[in-house]
C-alpha cells in the first residue's frame, strides 16, 4: 500500500569578436552538501509514483529542464522573443518535492539531485495558500491535510551564501520554477504563470507561517527565497549591480522564453550564457599510469600519468563514455595531487577550455552527478567556446533587446483593443506554447576515436586548438 496515495481529503554575419578580459576573480564560496537522509528504494518508487501523469515526459529519472549553452546566433533569439533573465548560481541543482503522508497524517519534503537520490527533509513545511491557519484567529486543527501543499514539485538550487559583514556562511533554497502545485501540473503555463503561482502560493504563505510560529522557522534547515528575476533587457542590471551584491558563487547568466512551457531534459528556450573563456564540460577522468621500470606488468604510481577525459553517450558499462581529449597537469600540479591523497581516477569532473595552454584544464570535482555532459552536449558547448559572447557583445544588445520588447508589448496592447464598432471586447491572443523537437533516440556514433581526441590539435586532430 502506498500511503501517499492515500488522502484524509539562417545564422547572422557576425562581427570580429571583441578582446575578452581575463576571467574575473570570483571569491571562492564553498559548494553545499545537500541536507537530509537518503530514502529506501521501495519509499523513492512510492513518491515518484505521484509524478507520473503530473510530469510531462517523466520516466523515473531527473526531470528537471537543462539550458543549452548560448552563441552568438542566440542575441537574435532575445531581441525577437520575452526572456527573463537571472544570475546563473553556483550551488547544487536539486527538486524540492512536497508530499502528504496519509498514514502518518502528515507533511513530507523531499529534495532530489541530478544523480536522482531523494533525502527526506525533516522540519520544513508549507501550507496550502488557502489554508484556515494562516487567517487571523484561526483556532482549528493544524494536523489537517486541507491546510498543507500536497504532491508539490519545485526546480531551485542550494547555495551557501556568505553574511559580508559576520563572514557566517547560510544554508539557502533559491526556487526559480514550479512544475507540480498540489497535484496540479504547472508545466504547460508559461513561465510568467509558473513563476507568479510559485511566489504567491508558495513562498508567501510559508513566510506568512513562519510569523505565526516562529519556532519552525528557526528549525527550517533552510531558507526558502524566489530567485530574482529581470526582463531580458535587464541583463545589465543583473551583470553589473545584481551579481557583485551576491552573496554566493556565480558563473554565468540564465536566459529563460517567457512564453514557453516547462520541458523535462534538454529545453533550447533556456539559454545559458558564461564568458567564453569560463564555459566549462563535465568530463570523466581517467589516468593512465606508465609501467614501472622493475616490473612492466605493473604502473608506476610514482610517476605523472596521462589524465584522458572522455565524453558520456549514453548506457551503462565501458561503451558509455568514449575518449575526448587529454587534460593538461603541470608537474607542480601533480605533485600537488598526490600530497593531496584525493582520487581523480574514474571520477566526474569539471573542466575549462585554457586560451593560452591550448588545453582543457581542471575546475572542480562533481560528484553531485553520476555522468559527465552527454556527448550533444559537449558539442553545443564546444561552439559556445568557438563562437561564444562576451560580455561587451551582450551589453551592446540591451537597447535592441529593449525596443524589441517595447514593440511587442504595443502589439499585444493594440490586439487586445476592441474595434470601434464592437461592443465587447475581445480577447488578446495567447501565444502557443513552442514544443520540443529534439529527437528522444540515442545520437549515432560520432567517431572519437582513441587516441584521436574530438577537440584536440596535433597528435589529436583538430578543433579547438589554434
Amino acid at each position: 500500500m502506498n500511503p501517499y496515495l492515500i488522502s484524509t481529503n539562417p545564422p547572422p554575419q557576425r562581427p570580429p569578436r571583441p578582446p575578452e578580459p581575463s576571467k574575473r576573480p570570483h571569491e571562492q564560496h564553498p559548494i553545499p552538501d545537500i541536507p537530509g537522509r537518503l530514502i529506501p528504494t521501495e519509499t523513492r518508487n512510492q513518491v515518484q509514483s505521484l509524478l507520473v501523469g503530473l510530469v510531462p515526459g517523466f520516466t523515473g529519472r531527473f526531470p528537471g529542464a537543462q539550458p543549452v549553452s548560448m552563441t552568438y546566433s542566440s542575441l537574435t533569439r532575445l531581441e525577437e522573443n520575452n526572456f527573463w533573465v537571472c544570475e546563473k548560481t553556483d550551488g547544487v541543482r536539486v527538486l524540492l518535492l512536497i508530499v502528504w503522508n496519509g498514514l502518518s497524517g502528515r507533511q513530507e519534503t523531499f529534495l532530489v539531485d541530478r544523480k536522482n537520490d531523494y533525502r527526506q527533509i525533516d522540519h520544513l513545511y508549507f501550507p496550502h495558500h488557502e489554508a484556515p491557519m494562516l487567517r487571523p484567529g484561526f483556532a482549528g486543527n493544524q494536523a489537517d491535510e486541507r491546510n498543507w501543499c500536497s504532491t508539490t514539485l519545485v526546480d531551485g538550487e542550494l547555495v551557501l551564501d556568505k553574511d559580508k559583514v559576520t563572514g557566517q556562511y547560510k544554508l539557502r533554497y533559491y526556487v526559480f520554477d514550479m512544475l507540480v502545485y498540489n497535484k496540479e501540473t504547472m508545466m504547460l503555463n508559461n513561465l510568467e504563470k509558473r513563476y507568479g503561482k510559485m511566489q504567491g502560493w508558495l513562498i508567501k504563505p510559508q513566510r506568512q507561517y513562519y510569523k505565526l510560529d516562529d519556532a519552525w522557522r528557526r528549525m527550517a534547515p533552510f531558507e526558502v527565497l524566489a530567485k530574482p528575476m529581470e526582463l531580458a533587457y535587464g541583463l545589465d542590471k543583473v551583470l553589473l549591480q545584481e551579481i557583485p551584491k551576491l552573496e554566493h558563487g556565480h558563473d554565468g547568466l540564465i536566459f529563460t522564453r517567457v512564453d514557453s512551457p516547462y520541458v523535462v531534459g534538454e529545453d533550447s528556450n533556456i539559454l545559458k550564457w558564461k564568458p567564453p573563456n569560463e564555459n566549462s564540460v563535465d568530463f570523466k577522468l581517467t589516468l593512465r599510469f606508465p609501467a614501472s621500470a622493475e616490473n612492466p606488468n605493473l604502473p608506476d604510481l610514482s610517476e605523472k600519468p596521462i589524465f584522458l577525459l572522455h565524453v558520456f553517450r549514453g548506457g551503462r558499462g565501458q561503451e558509455a563514455y568514449t575518449f575526448c581529449d587529454r587534460m593538461v597537469v603541470s608537474d607542480d600540479e601533480w605533485e600537488a595531487i598526490k600530497a593531496s591523497g584525493e582520487q581523480y581516477d574514474e571520477r566526474i569532473v569539471e573542466c575549462a577550455w585554457n586560451e593560452d595552454l591550448q588545453s582543457w584544464t581542471f575546475m572542480r570535482f562533481r560528484d553531485d552527478k553520476h555522468d559527465g555532459n552527454f556527448i550533444d552536449i559537449v558539442d553545443k558547448i564546444i561552439d559556445s567556446i568557438r563562437d561564444g559572447v562576451v560580455e561587451a557583445q551582450l551589453l551592446d544588445r540591451v537597447p535592441a533587446i529593449r525596443e524589441g520588447h517595447r514593440e511587442r508589448k504595443a502589439k499585444a496592447a493594440q490586439t487586445a483593443r476592441p474595434p470601434p464598432d464592437q461592443n465587447r471586447p475581445t480577447k488578446p491572443t495567447i501565444p502557443t506554447a513552442p514544443r520540443p523537437t529534439a529527437s528522444l533516440g540515442m545520437p549515432k556514433p560520432t567517431g572519437y576515436p582513441m587516441p584521436t581526441g574530438r577537440y584536440g590539435s596535433g597528435i589529436l586532430g583538430g578543433g579547438l586548438r589554434r
